[in-house]
């Protein structure tokens, strides 16, 4: 963990993948104790806060990038629910049905879950 002020900048090992995610939050003094190495936490975000990528990715920013396979598609006239299978993990992402349709999503295409650190939480039991 890296801490500036109140900003925490947190990298974690996902289960089963070796992929890394990363994830800021807001500490106040009390919270800045229950981050600690070798916790096991559970990666939390919004289906909406996940784009889908297919072929190459340019340079971006986004930091939190999970390669994977579409296992399966909900396809709505306004919005399209992607299933990927990343090693075991299955990400669920809300996108525009006419990004499904122009992007000629398939079950079993490789793609790729991107997810700003910024829309990552952590939640643990306590």
């Amino acid at each position: 963990m890296q801490q500036q002020d109140s900003l925490a900048f947190i990298e974690l090992d996902v289960v089963n993948s070796g992929d890394v995610c990363c994830c800021m939050v807001i500490l106040s003094d009390l919270e800045a104790e229950e981050y600690y190495q070798g916790r096991d936490v559970t990666m939390v975000f919004k289906e909406s806060a996940v784009a889908i990528a297919k072929g190459p990715i340019p340079e971006i920013s986004v930091r939190n990038r999970f390669g994977g396979r579409i296992s399966k598609i909900k396809a709505g006239k306004i919005l399209t629910q992607v299933f990927v299978d990343c090693n075991g993990n299955e990400i669920s992402a809300f996108i525009s049905a006419f990004s499904a349709h122009e992007m000629r999503l398939r079950e079993g295409d490789a793609v790729v879950a991107l997810v700003k650190a910024g829309e990552v939480g952590l939640s643990w039991e306590t």
